[in-house]
Parts: C-alpha cells; structure tokens; sequence
C-alpha cells in the first residue's frame, strides 16, 4: 500500500514536530484558520478549506495519512471523507478513540459530533468505534447517540475496558455488536464486547478477518492511548502505542485503507471565545501544557507513520514493535 503523509498545522502542534515533518510529503500552514476550525466549525470555514483539501486531492492521489493536530480538530475527517476520490466505496470508517464522537447534535461539524454525519454519507456503509472507554459512554449518553444506527449494526461500538452502561428507558431489542441485553423496568444494561476481554492484539486480528478484503478509512485519536504514550487535551484511556502499531499492521494487511488520519496532540493555545471553552469544558482552566508533550506526542506520530510505511502483504508475524504495556 502506497500512502501520502501529510501534515495539517492548523493549531500549532505539527509545525513543532520538527523530525515529524520532516518525514511529511508536505506539510501546511493553516495557523490562520484555528480560531475558526478548532472544535466545531462553521459553514464558511469548512467551505473555505474543503476547497482547499479537493485541491490538494489533484496533487496528491494517493491515500492520505494526514497529522490533523489536537482532537480539537477531529471533525476534520469528515471533510476527508466528503472528499475521498470517486470510486472508493463502499467504505467502512474505522475509529480508535477513547470517546465515540457521535451526538446527535449542532453543528455538523464538531469534534464530538462528526461520526454522526459520516454515516449519513452515501460512501459509508458502517462504522466500527473501538476503544472507547470515556463517560461518554454512560447510558444515559446514548440518548443523543445516533441509537438506531447502533441497533441495526450500521455502528459498532467496542470499547476498551468498560463491560457495560445502563440505558434509562430505553429497551433495544438487538444490537448486533454487544455480548448481551438484560432488560429491566426502568430500562437496559448493555454488556459490551470489549478489546481487553482477549486483548487488543487477538481483537484486531478477528477483526482484520472480518473485514478481509474491505475498504476501509481508519481514524485514530491518540487520547485512547495511556499517558506515557500520549499527551492530550481531552481525557485519556489505556490502549498502549503497540496495541495501535498491531492494529494498523493487521488492517492494512487485510483490508484496503483508502485514507486515514491522527490527532490527539496539544494545541499551542487555548481556545478562542466563550462559548467553545464552555462546551469544552475547559471556561476555567490556564491551558499549562505538560513537559515533555510535544517529544512525547511526536515520538508516538512517528511510531504511527513507520507502521503504516511498513504495511505489506506478507503472512502475518508477531507484533511488529516492542513496546510495554501501560
């Protein structure tokens, strides 16, 4: 597999990457743009730089891996895939993240949002949302959740370690993706299949079979890995950097990654304007930056960039990379 990697420096962080970049095809300077990209969007400044990624498309047709910065920004995939080249369907996305970014609310384009519209998209058959073990997760999140998309199978959800929510006053009749539904008066206790059951690695290798041969977009927010791993601005889980280079060796060997994308990393300043710091939940804090990030943060980008350079078509091995787990 042949991919493009290139870096979107929009709020601060890639550009500090200097070993990164340097192993970048190109990297861009949208610093300009932050204010108005970093957590939700509106529709100008999308359609501003959706002009600009269709552009960019012509000059670089191979697939991308694209280093989008902090997951301030991570509704940026879906402009990826609202402008993945023809002809790249059906297409499953594939998201490894501690939080499922799935509400069901305004605007469109929101970092906590975005998966509910990219299954909306015509191209898009399903989504798989791995490792998944923030609040967001709780029961009684899932009633702004896209909750019948999740019913019928067209989004999975498979988190790391948590084994189940309690939904008030809801009573799904199935859901494909869970172990098991034990219902109640007051509503459902969900008991999900979880990649820790049979660790991380066994996990990917099921799921590269079941998806052997499929299109795929694979998303990865590197809040789902444990500190000594990763630095973030959102709350982080426990998925270490060996569980993502296996799953990124597995599906590439099994599937036909057709794009892909990271963030997850710190942005060099906090957010502009009331009303994002609130929804961010961030109205109070100085935005003190911990040491050593940025070394820590660019070390883990560049572990990810190796394992998709080095996707090949041979008989599976052992895990790549040696890493401890967190």
């Amino acid at each position: 597999m042949t991919i493009t990697p290139l870096g979107f420096n929009i709020d601060g962080s890639i550009g500090l990457q200097h070993q990164l970049v340097a192993n970048l095809s190109a990297t861009f300077d949208w610093r300009s743009q932050e204010d108005s990209l970093r957590l939700f969007s509106g529709s100008k400044a999308i359609q501003g730089l959706k002009l600009k990624i269709q552009e960019l498309r012509q000059r670089f047709p191979e697939p991308w891996l694209a280093f989008l910065g902090s997951g301030d920004l991570h509704h940026l995939t879906l402009l990826l895939l609202e402008t993945l080249p023809e002809g790249e369907e059906p297409v499953t996305l594939v998201l490894i993240d501690n939080h499922p970014d799935w509400f069901s609310q305004w605007p469109k384009y929101h970092c906590g949002n975005w998966v509910s519209s990219t299954i909306q998209l015509p191209r898009i058959q399903s989504a798989i949302l791995m490792g998944q073990d923030s609040a967001d997760i709780r029961g009684s999140q899932f009633w702004l959740s896209p909750y019948e998309a999740w019913q019928k199978g067209r989004i999975a959800l498979y988190p790391y370690r948590r084994k189940s929510s309690f939904l008030p006053l809801k009573w799904p009749k199935a859901v494909p993706s869970v172990s098991k539904l034990v219902y109640s008066p007051l509503g459902t206790t969900v008991r999900f299949n979880t990649l820790a059951e049979d660790g991380p690695q066994g996990f990917f290798e099921a799921f590269g079979k079941r998806l052997m041969g499929q299109s795929i977009y694979l998303s990865i927010d590197k809040d789902c890995l444990c500190p000594e791993n990763a630095m973030t601005d959102w709350d982080q889980g426990q998925m270490s950097l060996a569980d993502i280079e296996w799953a990124i060796k597995i599906l590439g060997q099994t599937c036909k990654i057709v794009g892909a994308d990271v963030c997850g990393d710190i942005a060099m300043k906090p957010l502009a304007g009331f009303f994002k710091r609130l929804d961010a939940g961030r109205l109070f804090e100085s935005h003190q930056r911990p040491q050593d990030h940025e070394r820590i943060n660019e070390q883990t980008n560049l572990a990810i960039l190796k394992a998709f350079k080095s996707i090949n078509t041979q008989e599976l091995n052992q895990c790549p990379l040696s890493h401890s787990s967190c």
